[in-house]
């Protein structure tokens, strides 16, 4: 949940820039080429499978943002409703060729107040089959993570996995490869992806909640050096049928911290991170599901403080009450779908040492979704959610309720 310090009577002005974005997203998509869009979503896993309108014969441009009216309650208390628009990104691609391809994607999130890069990148390809990209890009964790702008999905917030199990979506100096195996009349193909990559730090370590923490080791910075010089090792592979599923499994392994002291030298700790996804497609039923546990190798002061294993997982559900006949699809794309989601996070598996207790420091959170789709690239989102959290000692849980109204769109 992301909750801002603005309140909503303070903030008629964004307001105002939401309703904007969504009516230059509804009146940009009238005019989509359809070739256009064709290119971008074609067999092969292009880039990001991000919505781009095309200037002059080779290059690209594009954007995303999403906001929300929210009101949270923890215990009672509540700041009342407030405004959020998190974040607001740009993409640039352009064409070298018919092989070279060079895209950039950056965002301003207004919770840091800081602009980021997700993608600078080179991407090398003349077949579905196989690809190289170098350079600093998002990167495959799940199905989700790198697929998580919120216009293609039915809640604006991030399932738990993704923020407090996961480093969120998550983009590194990387080099890779990538590609589909098996024709377009294969019954089943299979995506494939593997990076080396700069990797996570030992910031997951020293974090203010005094736990582990994977999303704080990030390098937010371009090609910037980790603690170690040493490499991780990221891939995801998924067998898929088109509209019908895809089911992957992912990981990210190596040293996260490489400590060199009298005491201790060279002591290299590493760190698992293991998701396994699902998404099926049912008529008018889409499920998605994922499951991600993490291992870390942990110095030994720091065992039971710290947690050496987490586990999360989560499951969404998703039914389309309504959509337009397919003859006016040209123009128009109107669907209502329900949703709902269910999130189990587990930031600490073991027991106590001394009592062999078990240790709870657990996330619970049930929502449910309505979600109006005027294009396929556009949403109207209305989410509730109720979240019930256990500390370390599994006192009695503490519990937040809350609704949003928002939207999330390509522009």
């Amino acid at each position: 949940m992301i909750k801002s310090d603005i309140k909503y009577s303070k903030n008629l002005p964004l307001i105002f820039l939401v309703a904007v974005f969504l009516c230059v997203s509804l009146l940009a998509t009238a005019q989509k080429n359809e070739d256009l869009q064709n290119e971008m979503k074609p067999q092969k896993e292009v880039l990001f499978d991000r919505y781009l309108y095309k200037i002059g014969s080779s290059n690209y441009i594009g954007g995303y943002a999403h906001g929300s009216l929210n009101r949270f309650e923890t215990e009672g208390i509540s700041d009342g409703f407030n405004v959020t628009v998190p974040s607001i990104g740009a993409i640039v691609q352009s064409n070298i060729g018919q092989l070279l391809r060079f895209y950039a994607e950056g965002e301003y999130n207004s919770i840091d107040k800081k602009f980021q890069v997700n993608n600078l990148l080179i991407d090398f390809s003349n077949s579905p089959k196989f690809g190289i990209r170098i350079g600093y890009y998002n990167l495959p964790l799940g199905f989700y993570n790198q697929k998580s702008i919120k216009a293609h999905y039915n809640f604006l917030d991030d399932p738990l996995i993704s923020t407090l199990v996961l480093p969120g979506p998550y983009s590194d100096a990387a080099f890779g490869i990538y590609g589909i195996l098996g024709g377009e009349k294969s019954i089943v193909q299979l995506k494939y992806q593997f990076n080396v990559v700069e990797g996570l730090n030992e910031q997951i370590l020293y974090t203010p909640s005094s736990n582990t923490e994977m999303q704080l080791g990030k390098n937010d910075d371009l090609f910037f050096d980790d603690n170690n010089n040493l490499p991780m090792y990221n891939g995801r592979i998924a067998f898929y049928q088109k509209d019908v599923f895809e089911i992957g499994a992912s990981m990210l392994a190596g040293a996260y911290s490489n400590i060199s002291s009298d005491s201790e030298p060279d002591t290299i700790r590493n760190l698992y991170s293991g998701v396994f996804d699902v998404q099926l497609y049912l008529g008018k039923l889409k499920i998605q599901s994922e499951s991600a546990l993490n291992i870390i190798h942990l110095p030994g002061s720091m065992d039971e403080l710290y947690a050496d294993k987490q586990y999360g997982t989560f499951v969404d559900l998703s039914y389309e009450l309504f959509n337009l006949p397919h003859q006016y699809k040209r123009y128009l794309q109107h669907s209502l779908s329900i949703a709902a989601r269910y999130d189990f996070v587990d930031l600490h598996v073991g027991y106590f040492d001394k009592t062999y207790e078990q240790i709870s420091n657990e996330y619970y959170k049930a929502s449910v979704g309505l979600v109006y789709r005027p294009r396929e690239q556009s949403a109207v989102i209305l989410n509730g959610n109720y979240q019930w959290f256990y500390d370390l000692l599994g006192n009695p849980a503490k519990k937040t309720m809350g609704i949003e109204f928002g939207f999330a769109s390509y522009f």
